[in-house]
């Protein structure tokens, strides 16, 4: 009886300090019952007078069962609830098969992802559309896929996992990872192409998990966690003047793309859950009987401003002095509810994992983006 206290637990209300006594309770109650009024009656009962007639009919029943759920296993397919087997990362069939993370993300150069990563390549007219930053971009392929079957006009989408965008001459390393160097590489290699071919109307969509680079106390990131030092003469410098160097960056490039004639559009940092192992067992199963556990799947909306307001902040002033760069709001998507953020929309996820956007959340985000490329196209 205890793994199935246990596992129901897990599922609805979750094991705590203050529900252990009930739950040790419940154990024993059901075993000390079960062993007296079902396991002793069966076992001491003389039921058929003799012990081969109680052995045939016990196998003739278990024979009987077993027949009858083999037998009923098509028609009663998907009505039974026997757990989850969805994988915790999965990520949607591009439009175009080699728009994959192999091409798109952790290739070798950025000459794979020019030849693979482009929807409606052959469109020759008309703005393109460059979705661009780390692995929270790579997030955005549903979106990208919808605003390139919507639009028709070219779409390339390209991301480097754990590398923000631009770069500057300051590199940084994080415990646990591998080094950032080849990362940079391609991320320049990508800057270099966009501020050569830029031409007018074309838009420039930058997705970055800004609280990780550069957050006061991002997604399991303390600044102790990171070595941030300069490329030129390997000097170590703060988490905060390795987000000035960037914010210096990104403005230089946005001054670039406005005078080639092009739009840069960044998104806003969403909210990230840093309980892996509860984000698992409650947030990502939407089940009637785990009401209890959703409520854990929630944070004040408040205190998640008040930690990205410096990102907020130097993205806000960066639109309002430039007036090519426009605000991807990907925080009121997600959190359109006045005092809380959901890691669900009910039964659907606004999350794949504990920081990144799902599908579901992608496709959400599709309009808003629909509406700044045609207002900005004007």
């Amino acid at each position: 009886w205890h793994w199935s206290v246990l596992s129901i637990s897990r599922w609805t209300i979750g094991i705590h300090w203050w529900s252990v006594p009930f739950q040790v309770a419940l154990m024993l109650g059901l075993a000390i019952a079960s062993y007296r009024w079902i396991e002793t009656p069966l076992r001491k009962g003389n039921w058929f007078g003799k012990r081969w007639k109680s052995l045939v009919v016990g196998g003739g029943v278990l024979v009987i069962v077993s027949g009858g759920l083999f037998a009923l296993g098509k028609p009663l397919k998907g009505k039974f609830f026997l757990g989850s087997s969805k994988p915790l990362n999965t990520i949607l069939p591009a439009a175009k098969p080699s728009i994959t993370r192999e091409n798109c993300m952790d290739h070798e150069s950025f000459s794979i992802a020019m030849s693979n990563c482009w929807i409606n390549r052959q469109v020759l007219s008309g703005p393109r559309i460059f979705f661009i930053g780390d692995s929270h971009n790579e997030a955005m392929t549903a979106a990208a896929e919808v605003v390139a079957g919507t639009l028709g006009n070219p779409v390339f989408m390209h991301s480097r996992r754990g590398t923000p965008f631009p770069t500057s001459e300051i590199e940084y390393h994080s415990y646990g990872t591998s080094d950032r160097k080849k990362s940079t590489e391609i991320q320049r290699e990508l800057e270099k192409y966009l501020l050569s071919s830029i031409r007018e109307g074309d838009f420039v969509f930058l997705s970055l998990r800004y609280p990780y680079y550069f957050g006061r106390d991002g997604f399991s990131n303390n600044e102790a966690d990171f070595t941030y030092y300069s490329s030129i003469n390997n000097a170590q410098i703060s988490r905060s003047r390795f987000f000035q160097l960037w914010q210096d960056e990104v403005s230089s490039f946005a001054s670039k793309i406005s005078e080639m004639g092009g739009t840069l559009v960044l998104n806003t940092p969403t909210p990230e859950w840093k309980n892996y192992v509860e984000v698992v067992e409650n947030c990502m199963k939407a089940y009637w009987f785990s009401a209890l556990g959703q409520a854990r799947c929630t944070v004040r909306k408040g205190e998640i401003e008040k930690e990205y307001s410096q990102i907020n902040s130097f993205l806000l002033h960066l639109s309002r002095d430039n007036y090519n760069v426009k605000i991807l709001d990907t925080f009121s998507v997600v959190c359109p509810d006045k005092l809380l953020c959901h890691y669900r929309d009910h039964w659907q996820e606004y999350y794949r994992d504990v920081d990144h956007l799902s599908n579901y959340a992608s496709r959400k985000i599709a309009p808003q983006m629909l509406s700044i490329i045609r207002e900005s196209s004007r």
